[in-house]
């Protein structure tokens, strides 16, 4: 739990962080072809209102932000935790380690945070292309259902670490109860993640029948704020 909540006020520091600046100084992107290849134009301009997450027509650059930041320090956490135990189990790493099954799901687990970077960073540049986010947002949530369904098929995702020793009732104990919490907590994240994409697919479609707004209507209604 303590390590828990390191990890979550670092997130929300450094996201706090990106919301004042992006606050303080909202941006504007350009990117356009020119003779030597594409530039890409980035200015500051206090006048312009940042577009809120809320609007349909973009993706909020401050989520996209986000994205890459929380992804780049999950990333380097969990490439940390195969080697340092600690800073999972913090001091249970004395006689826990995590189950063979998670070797298997660290390759499909980043790359699917890759994806989710790579997303991020189009979206940056282009954040009026909402559809990529929604179809990616779409196979991200397949691919966690489909990695939830093999954990599901393991025995055990905590094993006692090497060199414990015999172990005793109460610590085997400890460890099948571990797992059991593990197992609910991937049945509860199943359930969410289905419901979860149920409701994209629906918005995805929905958004799909909207007839599109005309050419200049987005233009008229930077022109009007």
């Amino acid at each position: 739990m303590m390590q828990l909540c390191i990890q979550t006020g670092i997130v929300t520091f450094i996201f706090a962080m990106v919301d004042k600046h992006l606050t303080k100084y909202p941006d504007r992107w350009n990117l356009r072809g020119a003779t030597e290849g594409v530039h890409l134009d980035f200015r500051f301009d206090r006048k312009i209102q940042r577009k809120t997450a809320g609007d349909p027509q973009q993706v909020s650059r401050f989520e996209s932000v986000s994205l890459i930041v929380a992804s780049s320090v999950a990333l380097l956490w969990l490439s940390e935790v195969q080697r340092h135990p600690f800073l999972i189990f913090w001091g249970a790493a004395s006689f826990l380690k995590l189950a063979p099954i998670w070797q298997h799901m660290y390759l499909p687990i980043t790359a699917a945070m890759l994806w989710g970077m790579v997303r991020a960073a189009i979206n940056l540049i282009r954040p009026r292309w909402t559809r990529l986010r929604a179809i990616s947002d779409i196979a991200t949530q397949v691919a966690g259902l489909v990695m939830v369904f093999f954990l599901l098929r393991a025995d055990a995702w905590v094993a006692l670490a090497d060199g414990v020793g015999t172990p005793g009732p109460g610590l085997i104990r400890t460890v099948d109860l571990i797992n059991q919490s593990v197992r609910v907590s991937l049945l509860i994240s199943g359930v969410i993640s289905v419901v979860t994409l149920i409701i994209k697919v629906a918005r995805l479609a929905r958004a799909s029948r909207r007839p599109a707004p005309p050419a200049g209507a987005w233009s008229t209604a930077r022109e009007r704020t």
